[in-house]
């Protein structure tokens, strides 16, 4: 499938001769293709999450006059809002190649009634970025940060792209020039410090977290990446975004969807002095993320307590639900309007075969710009197929699984510890099939009717009856069809038969082998009858002392509706 979408794309390319000629801005078809700048813009205000808020400092206030420090080595530059892969492999050198674009500290000059100042602080690799004027640029920042009510700081990392992005010593830290620059900015405690992280990885910010008063995580926002972080921190955007990842604060923090069997430890003494902490140090949850109104959820339901699933082919049941509907109640009881990011997770009790995960994330959604004191229903339908998963005995087809779970509201929810917990939907669901049901049956029957074969045997049923006499398919199986899948353009039924072993005309009725068998009689009687008149001819041609034929099989792929190989022959 890979290979199909890659192949796509490059006829398109191709189409449109980009692969042969160079397009500049101006070229006269690149006003055809229009702009999504202002969509980009809405997204990275909706994608930018602000991980701490201590004493609700922001949003600053609005309409005061405020004299603002803007520094540190992302504070300035389009190129390090952007990332890797942007221009160039490794990023843009410089911010001399982008065409539009806000860095941080061109959008606070711009906001009204702020003094804005900018001061480099140090440079990306943590050096010193003062030009060698004698003094230090940190102790610069530190001069300017003196006569500043709020001093916004933004860190980063590199643009980079995959091995070149590779840190030397594994570690995750931010280099220490920029640590630093943060601790030597927080001495004022009357001054509001915003920290700001620009980057494509997680770097651990634990040395700087108790520094400063708020944390905006940004990631790689784009070249209008300045204008989404200010109008956050001025509150013309109510954050509404979500952490995508487990933030970690060393190398021991776990992500959310760990094993349950994996813990973390705690004791000072030698071993065995230890024992397991209820949870691992990190730095946010998965899903952690503030706003500046509040949030709350009533009227949990849902529809049962079963959800049934059945495989490609499987006989179902009507009467058993193949779906979930739950139902929530949103409130926006604080004094803003915004919009909240439901999560609905679900905990596994068990699942059979599989050790489940403590936790992971089943849907999710956002809710409409909510006033104050203004609620909406939220709901969610879990189909019975996003309960498949992987394994035991395969390792890439997400197939039924029996299992028990818990579902629950939030990233702080924890219905495995606190089933009682008011974020967590009564009861346990119990997610069910038919006693006949099989993995490889139900992905090789899928993979059948994907292909759109006519099929006038029960494919369901055949697989049965070859696990009862233990001729089982096999995931080898499956890995035939799809292989032949990949390998053609254009897959006709026979080829599924004929280049995989044909497991289903040892378990035909009756009528369909007498069907086959009298079909197979007529073709090997018509290849028969061919070669006998090519052979005649052949040793006629010979008494006639005509110039030297052979008749050479020709082994072209040839073959009826019924995946029978047929042969042709041509003579040289």
């Amino acid at each position: 499938r890979i290979s199909k979408s890659a192949q796509r794309v490059l006829d398109l390319k191709q189409n449109i001769l980009q692969l042969t000629h160079n397009v500049s801005l101006d070229d006269p078809n690149v006003p055809k293709v229009g702009s999504d700048r202002t969509e980009a813009l809405q997204i990275a205000k909706e994608s930018i999450v602000l991980c701490q808020n201590n004493d609700n400092v922001l949003p600053t206030s609005p309409g005061k006059e405020l004299n603002v420090l803007v520094t540190g080595p992302t504070s300035h530059s389009l190129a390090y809002q952007s990332g890797g892969w942007t221009w160039q492999w490794q990023g843009a050198p410089d911010d001399e190649w982008f065409s539009y674009g806000t860095t941080l500290f061109e959008a606070a000059q711009r906001h009204t009634n702020w003094t804005v100042t900018h001061s480099c602080g140090i440079d990306i690799l943590g050096q010193d970025c003062s030009g060698n004027n004698g003094g230090s640029s940190i102790e610069d920042a530190v001069k300017a940060a003196k006569t500043s009510d709020v001093v916004i700081i933004a860190v980063g990392e590199e643009n980079y792209a995959e091995k070149p992005g590779d840190l030397p010593d594994g570690s995750m830290e931010l280099p220490k020039g920029q640590v630093d620059l943060v601790k030597a900015l927080a001495t004022d405690s009357e001054t509001i410090t915003v920290l700001v992280y620009f980057g494509g990885r997680p770097r651990w910010l634990k040395a700087m977290q108790p520094h400063v008063d708020a944390i905006i995580i940004a990631f790689l926002p784009g070249p209008d990446g300045g204008e989404a972080v200010l109008d956050i921190i001025t509150g013309q955007t109510n954050p509404s975004a979500r952490l995508p990842i487990t933030y970690p604060s060393d190398a021991s923090s776990l992500p959310y969807n760990h094993a349950i069997s994996q813990r973390c430890t705690a004791g000072t003494g030698p071993l065995p002095h230890w024992e397991y902490t209820p949870s691992c140090p990190i730095q946010w949850q998965f899903g952690h993320g503030l706003t500046y109104t509040n949030f709350e959820y009533s009227d949990l339901t849902i529809s049962g307590t079963e959800l049934w699933y059945w495989g490609a082919g499987q006989i179902s049941d009507p009467t058993k639900p193949a779906y979930l509907d739950i139902s929530i109640t949103v409130t926006n009881t604080g004094n803003l309007a915004g919009k909240e990011t439901i999560l609905l997770f679900r905990f596994d009790k068990y699942r059979v075969g599989v050790t489940p995960e403590y936790k992971r994330l089943q849907d999710f959604t956002k809710t409409s710009e909510l006033q104050p004191g203004q609620s909406e229903i939220i709901k969610f339908r879990i189909p019975s197929h996003a309960l498949t998963s992987i394994g035991p005995q395969d390792d890439s087809h997400p197939i039924y699984v029996e299992r028990g779970f818990r579902l629950g509201i939030g990233p702080y929810s924890d219905c495995r510890a606190d089933g009682a917990n008011e974020l967590c939907f009564p009861g346990s669901i119990h997610f069910r099939s038919g006693l006949d049901y099989q993995g490889v049956c139900d992905v090789a029957c899928d993979i059948w009717q994907r292909q759109s074969c006519h099929l006038s045997w029960d494919c369901w049923k055949d697989c049965q009856i070859a696990q009862q006499k233990e001729e089982a398919w096999g995931w080898d199986y499956v890995d035939c069809l799809e292989h032949v899948i990949m390998s053609h353009d254009t897959v006709e039924c026979w080829k599924l038969t004929n280049y995989c072993r044909n497991v289903f005309h040892h378990h035909l009725s009756g009528s369909a082998k007498v069907e086959i068998g009298v079909l197979s009689f007529f073709v090997m009687a018509t290849i028969s009858l061919v070669v006998a008149l090519l052979l005649v001819r052949r040793k006629t041609r010979r008494k006639e002392k005509a110039p030297h034929h052979e008749l050479v099989p020709n082994y072209d792929d040839y073959n009826d509706d019924n995946g029978i190989a047929l042969q042709k022959f041509t003579i040289l």
